[in-house]
């Protein structure tokens, strides 16, 4: 069974838009806020999301890897949602952008990020 989710995904890759980042590539955003898990092993790192910025610098103290993007470690389950909220809060406050958008990859975008690239999508046609 094809879900939605797929659809999207398929007239995305049509496009060339593959990720969280080339969505807000093509928007034009400034930044955008994506999650990871946990990764195990030698250079484990726990969930977390980051506000990763678009050639700017989000995090000028952070550490090495997180390439300057503001991170909000979450250690576990029950963290995830208050870590978003509390990065969503961080973008509102620091940079006064809504961050009300979630791409079909999980990340969350400025408010109107979707809108912006139907629009792009629709005006250039489907391949």
């Amino acid at each position: 069974m094809v879900t939605k989710m797929r659809i999207i995904k398929d007239i995305l890759r049509n496009h060339r838009i593959f990720n969280s980042w080339d969505i807000a590539r093509t928007a034009k955003n400034k930044l955008f806020i994506s999650y990871s898990s946990a990764e195990l092993g030698r250079a484990s790192r726990p969930a977390h999301w980051q506000v990763v910025g678009m050639g700017i610098v989000t995090d000028r103290d952070a550490h090495w890897m997180n390439y300057g993007n503001k991170t909000f470690t979450v250690y576990n389950r029950e963290e995830k949602n208050p870590k978003l909220q509390e990065a969503i809060q961080w973008v509102k406050t620091t940079y006064n952008i809504d961050m009300a958008d979630k791409d079909p990859f999980g990340a969350y975008h400025p408010a109107g990020t979707i809108a912006k690239l139907q629009e792009l999508i629709a005006n250039k046609g489907d391949n």
